[in-house]
């Protein structure tokens, strides 16, 4: 039997590693790069089992503004980026329509502002929380994908 999916944009080891223990029951598809994560919700759209995308905005990638990118003064490599230099919200201007709820995870504020802003007209719906290894961040996700 095919589970149901989670498709996740997360640089964080130990919050997909929480994903897995709390939610065993689900296939968790997890990307670090945004081209990846977005090509997978193609895929994953044209299905039934996909029950919730989650996103990161900052994709831990350091960049340096001596490489043209904009950030401290000083040359301090700034984390936002994935390996192509994108963001989370690249991934969520570039994702199709989806068919289930969208959960905004990151710690960025601005940056989950805009991706739930990109994501409003392409999903049932956009729950934004920061992260928490938690019971209530797990039935916060339990109850996003139970009203999807």
């Amino acid at each position: 039997m095919d589970l149901d999916v989670i498709c996740v944009l997360e640089d964080s080891d130990e919050r997909v590693a929480w994903l897995r223990r709390v939610f065993s029951g689900y296939e968790i598809d997890h990307h670090l790069s945004v081209t990846s994560f977005v090509e997978a919700l193609k895929v994953h759209a044209t299905t039934t089992r996909l029950r919730l995308a989650i996103f990161d905005h900052d994709l831990g990638y350091p960049r340096r503004v001596a490489d043209g990118f904009e950030g401290d003064e000083d040359g301090t490599p700034l984390f936002n980026f994935d390996k192509d230099g994108m963001t989370g919200e690249d991934a969520a201007k570039l994702c199709p329509e989806l068919q289930c709820a969208t959960l905004v995870w990151s710690w960025n504020s601005d940056g989950s502002r805009r991706i739930a802003h990109a994501m409003v007209d392409k999903c049932h719906r956009v729950f934004v929380a920061r992260f928490a290894a938690s019971v209530e961040m797990a039935a916060a996700i339990a109850r996003a994908m139970e009203r999807a």
